[in-house]
């Protein structure tokens, strides 16, 4: 075998895991062109034979069968007028069918098929090649939205355009001009060609007559899907789909359309390997956080002094003294400091909100806050260490110093997936959530803590993979005291993705019962994104984030991670339910399912045992 075998088998390992994904996803007529095209470009190698069917070989053995992607070429040059006849005849059921149905696509591979037959017929006079096109018109009436290139031995004598020898130009003629109807055969022919913009231009002058204005529209948007150009596609398929008396036929074909586009998207998303989307979070809002940056770093130097609680306390409080040394990190939310503590010189971090969220949050309420957090008793919790005020009275949360947040081990192990290690993580998120959603306090009182706001930046590990879920609670507070800051519209785009449904439209669940169903569609965010290094909520506006919580079925883990276990897949989609009563009624449900996965909890104990120096580890590498 040469270099040429060489060159066709590397490119075929970069196309057979694209292949997979169109499969998977039921992308049909995506992986019927990807398929097609790998094949034409095995066939028409100067490979042996034996080489060929290598190659063919691997293609099946990762993807099926491919036979019902390719169309089988037959010889048909010496096809005769009475044949060709015959096989119109028995196609026009079929074809007459499809047409009724409004099934375009359909319709156009039939007709195209036939008439590819008719143009490699060499026996065939010109006259029995018209009177062949006339034959198919009799069944579907005018041929010209279907045609395509037909090596100009086709002219529709009636009209003003001509296939295959003729030039469109720019514009449109005066004559069509006069006649939408006649612009509107005209940009489809357009298409039939391949002249996306020209087509794009020309339907958009029909769609301001008001002629057609929803198909206008919908066919602009597929001549940018086809164009590869996505975002614009969803722009035109968004003007029809908003549309008050657009049928409900329409609306779901419409949006079809735009998953569709969205999981092309999706696909691209996984395939660019951009910059991560981590750092969107922090990209974001850099301009309104360095306008708080001169505020906060002031308190550099400051001394930090324990509360004093007027209040009876289950443990005897001993007040401390901590150092301000250093800015660490400015937040949407809270600006983190790093800490000496004046006794015994131990490091820890303390946390005080930034100045737009200390407007708005009642002195009380903060303090309440932080009192019911230290009254918290689980392992996987990260509990404050102190309550302590600055000299100007602001008050600080003096908590643990972690190693790495989740975003910042999910951002480093974004290409190494280790599915044992994220079950494992996952698995302690859950008892830290199900220990929040019910407990005794260290006070004796029974409480029920919702996260609400489950995001990997609220999540820390240490000890390798050892989970502590910070700030339980904190979202209620702030929704109550900050109703303007909390509105889904005034978040950055990258903390929209960690939504559940009914924060964006709350119809979907009473607040007032319990809240389960909301932080268990976040943690199972969290998962899919640990499990696939990509968000499948993360888009470009709040409209189109909203649409991917709240609209549409999430795309299967699987298509971005195919050999990622069947049962994991539905445990994660089972979170994603767009409706709340339908996804996992408790987190102990989800936990009892990954400890079966994993053999039990003496097995888990282990791995995070042994996972401890690993990961640390790898977290130091670069």
């Amino acid at each position: 075998m040469d270099r040429n075998f060489d060159d066709i088998k590397a490119r075929l390992a970069n196309s057979i895991e694209e292949i997979r994904l169109y499969k998977l996803q039921g992308l049909d007529d995506i992986l019927k062109d990807a398929i097609e095209s790998l094949h034409r470009e095995i066939l028409s190698s100067p490979l042996s034979e034996e080489e060929k069917a290598k190659l063919l070989s691997d293609i099946e053995r990762e993807v099926g069968s491919i036979g019902k992607y390719i169309k089988k070429e037959v010889s048909l040059d010496e096809e005769s007028f009475s044949e060709l006849s015959q096989a119109i005849r028995e196609k026009s059921k079929e074809i007459r069918f499809y047409y009724e149905q409004g099934m375009d696509d359909i319709v156009r591979d039939l007709v195209k098929e036939l008439m590819d037959r008719i143009n490699r017929a060499s026996t065939l006079r010109e006259e029995e090649r018209k009177d062949l096109y006339f034959l198919i018109e009799d069944y579907i009436g005018d041929l010209s939205p279907y045609l395509t290139d037909v090596n100009g031995k086709y002219r529709k004598e009636e009209t003003d355009y001509v296939v295959g020898d003729h030039s469109l130009g720019n514009g449109i003629s005066e004559a069509l001009a006069k006649n939408p109807s006649e612009q509107f055969v005209y940009a489809k022919n357009l298409m039939n060609i391949h002249q996306w913009d020209e087509a794009i231009s020309v339907l958009k002058l029909v769609a301001a007559t008001g002629y057609r204005y929803e198909e206008c529209y919908e066919l602009c948007g597929d001549c940018a899907y086809r164009a590869g150009r996505y975002n614009e596609a969803l722009e035109y398929y968004e003007i029809v789909y908003n549309i008050p008396e657009l049928s409900e036929e329409t609306r779901r074909r419409i949006f079809d359309k735009i998953t569709k586009c969205r999981q092309r998207k999706f696909i691209d998303k996984i395939a660019s390997n951009k910059v991560t989307q981590r750092r969107v979070a922090y990209d974001e809002h850099s301009s309104f956080l360095a306008s708080h940056l001169e505020d906060l770093s002031r308190y550099v130097g400051d001394v930090l002094r324990s509360w004093k609680w007027n209040i009876e306390l289950p443990w005897q409080p001993v007040h401390h003294s901590y150092d301000i040394k250093e800015l660490l990190q400015l937040g949407t939310t809270w600006a983190v400091f790093d800490v000496s503590r004046r006794r015994d010189g131990k490091s820890f971090i303390a946390i005080t909100l930034i100045p737009n969220w200390k407007k708005c949050v009642d002195r009380n309420a903060f303090i309440e806050w932080v009192y019911v957090n230290m009254m918290l008793d689980s392992e996987y919790i990260s509990i404050p260490e102190d309550l302590a005020v600055a000299s100007d009275g602001t008050l600080f949360v003096v908590r643990p110093y972690y190693e790495y947040s989740l975003a910042e081990y999910m951002a480093k192990n974004r290409d190494r997936v280790d599915i044992e290690e994220v079950l494992v993580i996952s698995y302690q998120i859950l008892e830290g959530l199900g220990y929040l959603h019910l407990h005794f306090a260290k006070d004796k009182q029974k409480r029920r803590i919702y996260h609400l706001d489950l995001r990997p930046s609220r999540i820390f590990l240490t000890n390798g993979i050892r989970v502590k879920i910070a700030y339980g609670g904190l979202w209620r507070m702030l929704s109550e005291l900050c109703p303007h800051l909390t509105s889904y519209r005034a978040l950055p785009l990258a903390f929209l993705a960690y939504r559940a449904p009914e924060q964006f439209r709350p119809y979907l669940w009473n607040p007032k019962k319990p809240l389960v169903c909301t932080d268990i569609y976040q943690f199972g965010v969290i998962l899919y994104e640990m499990l696939t290094g990509i968000n499948p909520f993360l888009g470009e506006s709040v409209e189109e984030i909203e649409m991917l919580h709240c609209d549409q079925k999430p795309i299967p883990p699987q298509v971005a991670k195919p050999d990622l276990p069947e049962e994991i897949g539905e445990l994660v989609m089972n979170c994603l339910n767009v409706f709340p009563s339908k996804r996992w009624r408790s987190t102990t449900q989800i936990l009892l399912s990954i400890e079966k996965m994993l053999g039990g909890t003496s097995r888990i104990r282990e791995i995070i045992f042994r996972k401890k120096g690993e990961v640390h580890e790898r977290m130091g590498e670069g």
